[in-house]
C-alpha cells in the first residue's frame, strides 16, 4: 500500500500522539472511605477509623437509599481515619469528599499531620461550619476566614488542592450531584485591602506527611445542632489537579433515576411525578397536607376522594400510583406509609430541617 507524504505525515503525528498518552500515567483517584462496606454503628475500630466516643457513627444516608455515611451527632468529639494513605512530604495531591449538615454545627474536617489526631490544633487541611451561622470557613494560616454561605439539607462535593512542600492548599465546592469542578467553584476571601486569596496556608506546616483525614467539631451542644455527615472520601494518584468527580451515582430502587436526583429513593418511580411540588414523589407521599407526618388527617383527606379520576388538584394529589383514580390500591400504598414521614426524598423537600 503507497501513502503520500502527507498521509505519511498523519501517521506519524497519530503514533507520536498514541505514544504520548501510553507514556503518561493516567491520573485517578483512589478510595480512601465510602462507608458502604462497613457496618452501621459506632465506627470506632472499622477499616482503620478511631472514634473518641459512641456517636460517631456509620449510619444510612438522609436521603434514603442503600448509601452509608458517617454521621457526627454530637458536639465536643471527634474522629479520624487512622493512618492508611499519605500525602508525602514532598507530594502534592487533590483530596476529595463530600459533607452535608442538617442543623448548624460547629465543626471542622479536613487533612492532619499527627498519627493521632485531637484537637483543632492537629488540623493542617481545615474546613469547618460554625454552630451559629451557616458559613463555610477555612483556616488559612490560623485564622478563620469565610468563603461560603451554606444552605442545610444539602450534599456538597468538596476538592482540596494541597501543597504539601509548600504548606498550601487550594478549595473547590459544588452541590452539583455528580458534577466536577468548574473555576467559578473555587474558594476565597477578600481581604481588608482588596486583594482576593485564593491559595490558603496551612493551620500547621511540616515538613512532614498528612497522614489523617481528621473530623473535629467543638462545644455549644444544642437540640438544634447537627448531625453533620461525611462521605466518598478520596486521593488523587499523582500530582495532578484533578476536579473530576469520582462519585459513583447509586439508584436504590432501580427506576434509572439516581438516589441524589430521585424523589422517591426507595420506591421506583421513573416519571417522577411530584403533582403537590413538596420535593416527594407521589409513589412514597401520602402526607397530603405537608405535615412530614402520614396519619389520620392524611386518610382522612384520601377518604374524601375516594373514586375520584379526575384532574383537580385534590384528585391528583391522592393518585399515588398514578393510575388515574384514587382507589383501593392508593390505600394500600398509604397504609404501608402509615405514621412515616413521606420518602424519603433525595431531593430538597418542604420537611427538611423539621423534627424527625
Amino acid at each position: 500500500m503507497m501513502f503520500s507524504s502527507t498521509n505519511s505525515r498523519r501517521l506519524l503525528l497519530l503514533l507520536a500522539s498514541l505514544l504520548s498518552i501510553i507514556s503518561v500515567a493516567r491520573a485517578e483517584f483512589a478510595a480512601i472511605e465510602t462507608f458502604d462496606t462497613l457496618t452501621l454503628g459506632n465506627i470506632d475500630d472499622q477499616n482503620g477509623w478511631y472514634s473518641a466516643g459512641t456517636t460517631n457513627v456509620v449510619s444510612p444516608d438522609p436521603i434514603g437509599g442503600q448509601n452509608q455515611v458517617l454521621a457526627v451527632t454530637t458536639d465536643s468529639n471527634f474522629a479520624f481515619r487512622e493512618p492508611g494513605f499519605s500525602v508525602s512530604e514532598s507530594g502534592i495531591r487533590t483530596m476529595f469528599w463530600r459533607f452535608r449538615f442538617d442543623n448548624q454545627f460547629s465543626c471542622s474536617f479536613g487533612l492532619s499531620y499527627a498519627s493521632f489526631p485531637s484537637q483543632f490544633g492537629d488540623f493542617s487541611v481545615e474546613l469547618g461550619i460554625s454552630n451559629a451561622t451557616r458559613e463555610l470557613r477555612v483556616n488559612d494560616g490560623g485564622q478563620y476566614k469565610v468563603v461560603a454561605i451554606l444552605q442545610p439539607d444539602t450534599w456538597y462535593n468538596v476538592w482540596a488542592h494541597v501543597d504539601n512542600p509548600n504548606d498550601t492548599f487550594a478549595l473547590w465546592i459544588n452541590d452539583s450531584p455528580f458534577a466536577i469542578a468548574t473555576s467559578a467553584d473555587r474558594l476565597s476571601y477578600t481581604n481588608m485591602d482588596g486583594s482576593v486569596v485564593e491559595e490558603f496556608s496551612f493551620r500547621v506546616g511540616g515538613p512532614r506527611a498528612l497522614e489523617s483525614f481528621f473530623v473535629k467539631n467543638g462545644g455549644g451542644n444544642s437540640a438544634n445542632s447537627g448531625p453533620v455527615f461525611i462521605d466518598d472520601i478520596y486521593l488523587e494518584d499523582s500530582d495532578a489537579l484533578d476536579l473530576g468527580n469520582p462519585v459513583v451515582p447509586i439508584d436504590s430502587d432501580g427506576d434509572s433515576v439516581v438516589d441524589l436526583l430521585d424523589n422517591c429513593t426507595e420506591t421506583a418511580n421513573a416519571d417522577q411525578a411530584d403533582t403537590d411540588a413538596d420535593g416527594f414523589g407521589n409513589g412514597c407521599d401520602a402526607d397530603f397536607n405537608n405535615d412530614c407526618a402520614v396519619n389520620f388527617s392524611d386518610l382522612a383527606f384520601m377518604k374524601s376522594v375516594f373514586f375520584c379520576d379526575d384532574a383537580t388538584q385534590a384528585c391528583l394529589n391522592a393518585d399515588l400510583d398514578g393510575d388515574g383514580v384514587v382507589s383501593f390500591l392508593d390505600l394500600a400504598i398509604l397504609r404501608q406509609l402509615f405514621f412515616l414521614p413521606p420518602g424519603p426524598s433525595g431531593l430538597p423537600t418542604v420537611c427538611d430541617g423539621a423534627p424527625n
